[in-house]
């Protein structure tokens, strides 16, 4: 409703009067009940610059909030692929007292679940890209973390060669930072394949947003109503 609008031919308040959009052109247009004068409805300046102040908090809000989600759980993910192979062993050998004494009980319940909150945040948070694209891009963002290693293993393998590191020879050490890379990203691709449970979570938690803005924009409509009706 506009804060005030008055009556270009007698005078009266036409703030409460409903717009009606004109076919041809689509503005809106106010006609007085008591003059018949009809008159186009302008948005007062100090409510359309808090509009667009509104829509720029949203904005850098929710940017703000996604570049915080993707600090959080990029380096928790590469943390995760990354320790997963090592766990492999002890869960293959079926030790489960090794797997308790060790702690590593907690770490395989956060790879299970942290996958899922992750699809539950592609959902939600990135609902307007594919699917597919999400996770091609997460994966990439995670591939590129753990590459560090690698990159690590190649300059002491480096090093190896300039007899500058002592202990095994230069392709064997390349040869086992390669496979060790290539374990991890078979690791990511299955991380990556887990997101996709987290996704009827997400779609459930969008309805339940949708409801509420309906809801919520009901109920303005409905007060609306009423101080139409009242005058």
């Amino acid at each position: 409703m506009a804060i005030a609008h008055v009556c270009l031919g007698c005078g009266a308040d036409l703030a409460r009067i409903r717009v009606i959009r004109d076919p041809h052109y689509r503005l809106p247009i106010v006609t007085c009940p008591g003059c018949g004068e009809a008159c186009v409805r302008r948005l007062d300046p100090i409510l359309q610059r808090w509009r667009a102040f509104q829509s720029l908090a949203e904005a850098l809000c929710a940017l703000m909030v996604q570049v915080l989600i993707v600090l959080l759980l990029a380096p928790a993910t590469a943390g995760v692929v990354d320790v997963v192979p090592d766990l492999l062993p002890v869960v293959i050998s079926g030790d489960l007292f090794d797997l308790l004494y060790g702690q590593s009980l907690a770490a395989l319940v956060i790879g299970v679940t942290l996958p899922v909150l992750t699809g539950v945040w592609m959902t939600t948070g990135l609902g307007h890209w594919r699917p597919w694209l999400a996770r091609a891009v997460w994966g990439l963002l995670i591939a590129a973390l753990l590459s560090w290693d690698m990159l690590r293993l190649a300059s002491e393998t480096i090093g190896n060669e300039l007899g500058i590191v002592s202990g095994i020879g230069a392709k064997a050490h390349l040869k086992l930072a390669f496979y060790d890379w290539i374990l991890r990203v078979v690791v990511l691709f299955v991380f990556l394949m887990m997101t996709f449970a987290g996704s009827p979570l997400g779609a459930v938690l969008l309805k339940i947003h949708a409801r509420r803005r309906t809801r919520r924009w009901s109920r303005r409509r409905a007060r609306l109503r009423r101080r139409m009706r009242g005058g």
